[in-house]
């Protein structure tokens, strides 16, 4: 599995990007109420930086999921090599464990963006560049719906 981080959480609504020239660092709301950067932050390209935020503000400009449920939406590319196994194993597991409270939306990626990038939507917002293991797409999920 390829390495991935949350870039980026928040209560919904909220957005925020720090960019360097090469580096993306993610901040998280705490819970008194200021952002903070968490443990990891994740380097990526300027261009694919700014095709992870504009992913981001496309995947919110729908309307929120209902209370109680969390949407995914997974950005993806054909032959992308790590989009099946994400179809595959981590999805399913991740399925089972939030029968009932989860939606799953499929978009193209678009050449800039990393493949798959995943927006977890609810009363809190996470996103992944790459591949995401299922426990980390766990975390981001029971944070959304909390």
């Amino acid at each position: 599995m390829a390495a991935a981080a949350i870039l980026w959480t928040g209560v919904a609504g909220m957005r925020v990007a720090v960019l360097t020239a090469a580096l993306v660092l993610p901040l998280t709301f705490t819970t008194v109420g200021m952002w903070a950067p968490l443990p990891v932050p994740l380097a990526l390209p300027p261009a694919q930086a700014a095709a992870v935020s504009e992913a981001v503000t496309r995947a919110q400009g729908a309307p929120p999921p209902p209370a109680g449920h969390v949407r995914l939406v997974i950005y993806y590319r054909p032959g992308c090599p790590y989009c099946e196994p994400l179809s595959q194993q981590v999805l399913p597991a991740v399925r089972r464990d939030y029968a009932g409270a989860l939606e799953v939306r499929y978009r193209r990626a678009w050449p800039s963006l990393p493949s798959p990038t995943v927006v977890v939507l609810g009363h809190r917002t996470a996103f992944f560049a790459r591949l995401p293991a299922a426990s980390q797409l766990r975390l981001a999920i029971t944070a959304a719906l909390l």
